[in-house]
């Protein structure tokens, strides 16, 4: 997996606050007084710890991104790679033009906000991919309709140095 530092700050952030609510969660329902099962548990103990389970997983998984992931470096404005941002004039089957703002990334986490962020493997990615300000591109979207949009704007997504010298102790 290839992670742009976008992705990596995103990664970062929801494994915090996944940390945080298992800590008020566990908070919250220790002073609770819950149902007593037969087997001596009870609901309240159940649920805690089934949302600390849970939240753990979801740890887990993203931890394991950032521990095995390449980080993306080096993006490029000259031509749509991954991490190089783009603006999108495309133009609607009734005409309209529309821009679209995304980036492109090599696959997702999980955690990206869907409409920033579009995947190599997407109709999207694949159209764009490669190519220049001022190209003219075509996809399928989605709802099976053939879009057809120019590409206006490329610019490098940026990594912090700090990300930098993690990707370099590999």
């Amino acid at each position: 997996m290839i992670l742009i530092g976008e992705q990596v700050e995103t990664i970062k952030e929801r494994i915090n606050r996944l940390q945080q609510e298992t800590a008020d969660f566990i908070q919250g329902r220790s002073s609770q007084v819950g149902f007593c099962f037969p087997n001596g548990t009870n609901d309240i103990e159940t649920e805690i710890q089934e949302t600390i389970a849970r939240n753990n997983k979801d740890i887990a998984a993203l931890t394991y991104y950032l521990q095995t992931a390449q980080l993306q470096l080096e993006t490029t404005d000259e031509q749509v790679d991954i991490g190089t941002e783009f603006d999108l004039l495309v133009t609607t089957r009734n005409g309209k033009e529309k821009m679209l703002t995304g980036v492109l990334i090599a696959e997702r986490t999980g955690v990206e906000k869907p409409l920033r962020y579009y995947t190599l493997d997407s109709s999207l990615g694949q159209a764009l991919y490669q190519h220049k300000a001022g190209d003219t591109i075509s996809y399928k979207a989605p709802n099976g309709n053939t879009v057809v949009g120019e590409i206006i704007g490329l610019r490098k997504t940026s990594t912090t140095s700090k990300e930098q010298e993690v990707a370099k102790a590999r």
